[in-house]
């Protein structure tokens, strides 16, 4: 792990981990050439997702990408919802087998 993403799992474990101790999260780096300052962040947690609760965890990520320096894309699912739906698509099986599990 290099010392960018180093600092910036810190930086998500202080202020985005910290709403919910129970929720997985997984970091993808961007993909494309050029985009190394580019991360998805995947959060899956017990609770419903609401309006309040997205922003929730928007506000932590536009705060995590300001500390770290970093464009960080947020994709917050319920765990139900993620293993239910999105387990026969390409992007579930990217987020499983390429995704930093924090």
């Amino acid at each position: 792990m290099n010392e960018k993403i180093g600092e910036l799992v810190d930086f998500i474990k202080a202020h985005i981990q910290a709403l919910d101790h129970y929720a997985e999260l997984v970091l993808l780096e961007g993909s494309a050439p050029g985009q190394e300052d580019e991360f998805d962040i995947y959060i899956f947690t017990s609770n419903a997702v609401d309006y309040g609760l997205e922003q929730q965890y928007r506000d932590a990520c536009v705060k995590v990408g300001l500390l770290a320096k970093v464009d960080l894309k947020l994709h917050l699912y319920s765990k139900e919802e993620w293993h239910k739906q999105h387990a026969e698509t390409p992007l579930y099986q990217r987020v499983n087998s390429e995704g930093l599990m924090l």
